[in-house]
């Protein structure tokens, strides 16, 4: 017991103080606008939920050790998208696009994203999960591939670390797709 009170002890709040002063962006997504309404049509198309034939990004999604990918301009874009519908217009200036995937159990569901960057080299992705408590909302024993993309502030990042947080609750229906 001594010996865990001091790894209690070791992270002072005034620890915790100077990791946050090293913050160079701590980004939400965006979730509005005429960008991110061309983007969501042209993600429902591609991430399709009817099988795997519609995903048409990129086999560098399928890497565990880097499951997203940050795009940060047109080229980028067109070289990860294999598929044959028109890509949408981004203001990569503005923009960073992210894509990625996680492996969910049934009647769990993303709920929001945000990143956190220390330097270019050290950034995390936060996705954050609902457990849906709704009855009937999920099913037991079933896993998935979740496919995702976000569009974000203009950031550079050489490679992006994912850390999902889950928590029960009652899941909006504009979620469940």
């Amino acid at each position: 017991m001594l010996l865990s009170l001091g790894m209690f002890s070791a992270c002072s709040s005034s620890d915790e103080i100077d990791n946050e002063s090293d913050v160079l962006n701590n980004l939400t997504s965006i979730d509005e606008g005429d960008s991110f309404v061309v983007l969501s049509d042209f993600f429902k198309t591609t991430f399709a939920t009817e099988g795997e034939e519609a995903f048409d990004f990129k086999n560098n999604l399928s890497n565990e050790e880097n499951p997203c990918i940050a795009i940060n301009n047109e080229e980028d874009f067109k070289e990860a998208y294999t598929g044959d519908l028109n890509l949408p217009a981004i203001d990569f200036s503005k923009y960073t696009l992210i894509i990625g995937k996680i492996y969910l159990s049934a009647g769990t569901f993303i709920d929001n994203m945000s990143i956190k960057q220390t330097n270019p080299a050290k950034t995390t992705l936060y996705i954050n999960c609902i457990i849906d408590t709704t009855p009937g909302g999920g099913y037991i024993g079933i896993m998935y591939w979740g496919y995702y993309w976000k569009l974000f502030p203009k950031f550079n990042a050489s490679k992006i670390n994912v850390e999902i947080n889950s928590e029960y609750g009652k899941v909006d229906n504009s979620k469940k797709r």
